[in-house]
């Protein structure tokens, strides 16, 4: 556990002080300030009008609805260094390795809050745009086999789900802030592994984690170069019954070509 301790103020005014036990994490990092009273409220722009409370905790203020694009990575999703996005674990992407264009690369989009463990689900009781399956080994080589988990909005019932995207602003984790372009928007979420918290996609692993919002029939996403799309939940998405690539373009038609920064594709989002 880490402990918050203000600059400046070595007693912890904030409660939280190396007498309590753990290191001492000041502004900075390396982790999220999850204890650190001027972020334990996220900025309002930061959550949707159109989403309601966090679902399964609705006093959590730690919140957001934004989500930073990973590209069409669904390996090693929470710590890979080298996405085919934009974003990564400790990734600094230059306006220059943008070469499918900023016209062309998606920066953000949108996920529904949610804060829950794992939870063998009943009937019609956690929608597919809030949750994420765990234990599903068979996504990374078919992403389509996602779909099994769910029937209409709901999972399944006797489906393990968990949800944990916007549930902590400053986290970093693929989980609480990010979203893949592999399948459609406000389709299940699934991960290969059984981790209760924000961990999953981890090495060895994989998640996915598509964008999902109440809007009808898509969501929004935000170009690099600024420019604000609607995004059907129809859009193409090639073919997930393959495992993602490595590298060149990508294999899930335009909806993964606009997340890769330098796959080679030629799609973009007509206006």
């Amino acid at each position: 556990m880490y402990n918050i301790v203000q600059a400046g103020d070595p007693t912890g005014i904030y409660g939280f002080s190396p007498a309590n036990g753990g290191p001492t994490v000041a502004p900075g990092g390396p982790a999220a300030f999850m204890l650190w009273a001027p972020w334990d409220v996220s900025p309002s722009m930061l959550n949707c009008p159109s989403d309601g409370p966090v679902f399964g905790e609705p006093t959590r203020r730690q919140t957001n609805n934004y989500a930073f694009c990973i590209g069409d990575t669904n390996n090693n999703a929470r710590d890979i260094a080298d996405s085919r996005g934009v974003f990564g674990n400790q990734l600094f992407t230059k306006l220059g390795a943008i070469t499918d264009g900023t016209s062309n690369t998606i920066a953000f989009s949108e996920r529904l809050k949610a804060n829950f463990g794992i939870t063998n689900v009943v009937a019609n009781q956690i929608e597919t745009v809030l949750g994420t399956a765990t234990s599903v080994p068979t996504v990374l080589a078919s992403p389509i086999s996602c779909y099994t988990t769910a029937t209409g909005r709901f999972f399944n019932a006797g489906q393990l789900v968990k949800g944990r995207f916007g549930s902590h602003w400053t986290d970093g984790q693929a989980e609480r802030i990010c979203f893949n372009t592999i399948l459609p928007p406000n389709k299940p979420s699934c991960t290969t592994d059984n981790n209760a918290n924000a961990d999953s996609g981890r090495s060895g692993f994989g998640l996915l984690i598509p964008a999902s919002s109440r809007h009808t029939g898509g969501v929004n996403v935000s170009m690099i170069d600024g420019s604000v799309h609607f995004t059907s939940d129809a859009i193409d998405t090639g073919n997930l019954a393959a495992a993602a690539a490595l590298n060149g373009p990508s294999l899930y038609g335009v909806w993964g070509a606009l997340g890769t920064k330098s796959g080679g594709e030629t799609a973009s989002i007509q206006q």
